[in-house]
């Protein structure tokens, strides 16, 4: 038999069962879910976003960083498209004693076999260079990272972008430096893989 301050609190609560039962009929029957919390969303105003913004530039190293950024894609984007053609010039200068006009003169139908060589030397140092650098990014990506979050990593960001900037500046060298042989190129840009700039 059931206690009487058990019974007394079962008959006091049966109201607000049912009271709670008619209202979710009633919202059954607007069609509306029952038992659905309602969500507000509200569009953010102008005036968050320049607050965002204003934010953001006072701060002392987003914009640095963004600047580092734009400068580092702006430079590869103007270097990537113009490699293949003078690192395939110098690879036919020095590898197949090629004395002609440049190799990006021709049409691809009227190219010299020692500016094919010379391209197909490039493709070949290229893959290298790439397997290389992923092997150092394997290696060191870890232990840099380790060490950054112990000393910190404004010096390791600054010898990134060091060393991304060395491959730039060595083809620059090469195009006026004739004697100068590519491989000097690939170097440096396996170098990268020591310390990522992300």
């Amino acid at each position: 038999m059931m206690p009487a301050s058990r019974s007394v609190a079962a008959s006091t609560s049966t109201p607000s069962v049912r009271a709670n039962n008619e209202d979710t009929d009633a919202d059954s029957e607007d069609g509306s879910s029952l038992n659905t919390p309602r969500e507000v969303i509200v569009a953010p105003s102008n005036n968050d976003n320049a607050e965002f913004f204003r934010t953001y530039f006072a701060s002392s190293g987003a914009p640095q960083l963004l600047v580092l950024a734009f400068l580092l894609s702006f430079g590869i984007g103007s270097v990537v498209s113009i490699v293949p053609e003078v690192l395939s010039d110098r690879f036919a200068r020095l590898s197949h004693s090629y004395a002609g006009q440049p190799c990006s003169s021709y049409e691809r139908e009227d190219l010299p076999l020692e500016c094919t060589l010379g391209g197909q030397d490039a493709q070949n140092a290229a893959a290298i260079a790439t397997f290389a650098k992923n092997a150092l990014i394997l290696i060191f990506a870890s232990i840099v990272g380790s060490v950054s979050d112990c000393r910190g990593r404004k010096g390791f960001l600054a010898f990134a972008f060091f060393l991304s900037s060395l491959a730039p500046l060595v083809l620059v060298v090469i195009q006026f430096e004739s004697r100068l042989h590519p491989r000097w190129y690939y170097a440096a840009e396996c170098s990268t893989g020591l310390v990522s700039t992300m």
